[in-house]
């Protein structure tokens, strides 16, 4: 029973509900040596589907959740299959799973081999398929210094307040979600979706009809000198010199003055 229950336990966490939960234990119940159970759902008006994959120890009457086989249809009837893995209950939530079907980076938290744990950002290479036909996956961990706040800082994110609304925004961020957000463009309001990029460090922005739009285009949030030097004595000794000239430079040049107002379609 305790095994059941955490099992239960394990799929609600996941985002799978409770409606697996009958066939899950009539499963368990008969002694099945491996089975899989089916699960479909609709999200963002795309269909997604998942077989959830369970196995019985070779030593005992335990079971486990070793992952799942996933599938989403795009709008164009494109069919993206790939396998998620669950690893003492941790793994992909439906949602994330989905985020990353559509190529977006999800951020984890993940643990070494000695079981410290550290965050993650993961992202799938749709170029790149393993011998099981599953896409590989991009993985961007802490030390590779992304930072998702900075990233949205450069612009005048309205959400952006210190308080719950920019919780809010960077914890949709971080799974994966392309979230709506606000930007100030000199009193005029714009609606854009945020969406992260791990890779590049920065973030990607969008319109309303999800026309993905270049930052020189966008406003920013303006710079004085004194901020471009504290950025410089952030960085690595060895780079510091080559990077105050070019911080003194810019800031004497424009001092990243805000843009003009823009119009975005």
């Amino acid at each position: 029973m305790e095994n059941l229950e955490f099992l239960k336990k394990i799929i609600k966490g996941k985002n799978f509900g409770e409606e697996l939960y009958p066939a899950l234990e009539k499963n368990i119940q008969e002694g099945v040596k491996s089975f899989q159970l089916p699960f479909k759902t609709e999200i963002n008006k795309l269909a997604f589907e998942a077989k959830l994959n369970f196995n019985k120890a070779s030593t005992s009457d335990m079971y486990f959740f070793n992952g799942y086989d996933a599938t989403l249809t795009r709008s164009n009837g494109q069919e993206i299959k790939q396998s998620f893995e669950i690893k003492k209950g941790t793994g992909m939530t439906v949602k994330e799973a989905f985020n990353q079907l559509q190529g977006r980076a999800v951020l984890k938290n993940m643990k070494d081999e000695n079981g410290e744990p550290f965050m993650e950002w993961s992202r799938l290479n749709f170029k790149k398929t393993d011998e099981k036909g599953n896409y590989l996956v991009e993985r961007y961990n802490e030390n590779r210094g992304y930072d998702l706040k900075e990233a949205l800082s450069k612009f005048p994110v309205i959400e952006l307040d210190g308080g719950d609304k920019e919780k809010d925004l960077l914890r949709s961020l971080e799974r994966g979600n392309a979230q709506s957000a606000t930007i100030d463009n000199n009193g005029e309001p714009i609606k854009v979706f945020f969406e992260a990029n791990p890779e590049y460090k920065t973030v990607n922005v969008y319109d309303n009809h999800f026309k993905l739009l270049k930052h020189d285009d966008l406003p920013v949030v303006k710079r004085t000198q004194n901020d471009a030097k504290q950025d410089v004595a952030e960085q690595p000794k060895n780079s510091q010199q080559q990077a105050q000239k070019q911080a003194d430079g810019k800031a004497q040049k424009n001092g990243r003055e805000r843009k003009p107002r823009v119009k975005i379609a």
